[in-house]
């Protein structure tokens, strides 16, 4: 994995216009589409290499994936790190047409999300359209992938955690991250050890023949969007297979999406009935967040405050996505196994906050430990889930208790540790602990609602 300086600059020659003959197709100022094929495309925006402040604390190098096709990546690695690191594969927006990832706009935003996130992050530079027209840059995200796991075993391998792997992208990225999200999903055992744990979608470039109500409202007003619906128009009509119209699947969600995903929308978007209506109907999967007062793409090329400030929202919302993303897995995994294996660890966290501090996690644990040598550790443990149900005020039920402990003690323990949780008491810190964070939170010690889940 070397370090390779690339570019990706393409600029008008304003003396070649008639030689290719009239503009058949373009977005004004973005890009021009000529008769005979040639395209030209404006720098927007200046191109940047790999380079960043030393004091930001990110690590940055370009690499090739497909020299055949010059698809490559820009990666951003948080310095001083001692652990396997999440990584982000971003791809940048652009309508499918325009965009690098070398884009300075891009850049600077990525390094601030790595040094922020403490997240390894993959900026894609795919084929653009439309001289290489959808599904290319699908293919590209799906390759990008499969580079990734013939390298499993090397230095990646040191650096990110390749079970951990989020999509990102923005407007026409979203879509991209979403499509390849949806393309990996049916041979994820091949993948393995790699692993797509979720998908943030940012702004993601949905479209349809029928005009939505936000594209009416928002239409072609540059003043609360960079993105027209005329605009959007022409991206899809250069992205797309020649003949296909905005009804397309490539400009659709995909149904019965599997892979968790978080999308992000901002209320003064074109786009933004189509991202709200992607989520509907399957909350469980799909979650979003909007963002009041922005237009599209303000987290790049927003200049405003609040721009700005929305943009440290949404790297904190994202941020912290990822990080329950996480949480949830070891919520949800994390009891089961670690009280599987040493139960009398849990259950004496449980004990000190059950018993209100008067027992100490490490008495409990010796006590549990030493019973459980001669098969008699659900003695001591029931009745900790009676003394549980007496100090949340709970209907007690000393017989369905003994049985559940006898036959399932690390089940019950378990159980026990999530309810002390849900109520807000924090069993892996002491009762101490839990006291001066209610007393920080202003909150009394929690009483809650009867009846404990089975």
């Amino acid at each position: 994995m070397g370090a390779t300086t690339l570019t990706h600059v393409m600029t008008i020659n304003p003396y070649n216009t008639n030689i290719h003959g009239p503009v058949v197709d373009e977005v004004e100022g973005l890009i021009k589409v000529y008769k005979d094929g040639h395209v030209e495309r404006s720098q927007l925006v200046p191109c940047v290499g790999p380079s960043l402040p030393l004091e930001l604390g990110v690590a940055c190098s370009d690499v090739y994936i497909d020299k055949l096709t010059n698809v490559w990546a820009r990666l951003y690695v948080p310095m001083d790190t001692n652990s396997k690191l999440p990584l982000l594969v971003y791809f940048h927006g652009g309508g499918f047409c325009v965009g690098s990832a070398s884009w300075s706009c891009y850049h600077e935003f990525l390094a601030r999300l790595s040094a922020s996130s403490r997240c390894m992050v993959m900026s894609v530079n795919y084929r653009l359209a439309p001289e290489n027209p959808l599904p290319a840059a699908y293919e590209d995200g799906v390759n990008v992938i499969h580079w990734l796991k013939k390298r499993s075993n090397s230095l990646w391998a040191k650096l990110c955690d390749l079970s951990r792997i989020f999509l990102v992208g923005d407007s026409a990225g979203g879509n991209i991250a979403h499509h390849v999200a949806a393309r990996l999903a049916t041979d994820a055992d091949d993948l393995k050890p790699l692993r797509i744990e979720g998908t943030i979608l940012i702004q993601p470039f949905f479209g349809g023949e029928a005009r939505t109500e936000s594209e009416r409202r928002v239409e072609n007003n540059t003043k609360s969007s960079i993105l027209t619906l005329a605009a959007s128009d022409a991206w899809w009509r250069l992205a797309l297979p020649r003949g296909e119209n905005r009804e397309h699947p490539y400009c659709k969600p995909v149904k019965k999406m599997v892979t968790r995903t978080l999308v992000c929308v901002a209320e003064m978007d074109v786009l933004m009935d189509r991202e709200m209506e992607m989520c509907d109907g399957n909350e469980e999967v799909i979650k979003r967040v909007v963002y009041t007062g922005v237009g599209h793409a303000f987290h790049i090329l927003g200049k405003s405050q609040l721009a700005q400030t929305t943009t440290d929202e949404m790297q904190k919302e994202r941020r912290s996505g990822i990080n329950r993303t996480v949480e949830n897995f070891l919520r949800d995994y994390g009891p089961p196994v670690s009280t599987a294996i040493m139960p009398c660890i849990s259950f004496a966290q449980n004990t000190e906050i059950v018993n209100r501090g008067t027992i100490p996690c490490m008495d409990a644990g010796l006590i549990h430990l030493a019973l459980g040598f001669v098969g008699c550790c659900w003695l001591y443990a029931f009745p900790n889930r009676s003394r549980l149900r007496e100090h949340f005020a709970l209907p007690e039920e000393p017989c369905g208790d003994f049985w559940v402990h006898l036959f399932c003690t690390s089940c019950a323990i378990c159980q026990e540790s999530r309810e002390l949780k849900n109520r807000g008491a924090d069993p892996s810190i002491s009762w101490l602990s839990n006291v001066e964070k209610w007393s920080r939170e202003k909150v009394t010690p929690p009483i809650v609602v009867p009846g404990m889940n089975r």
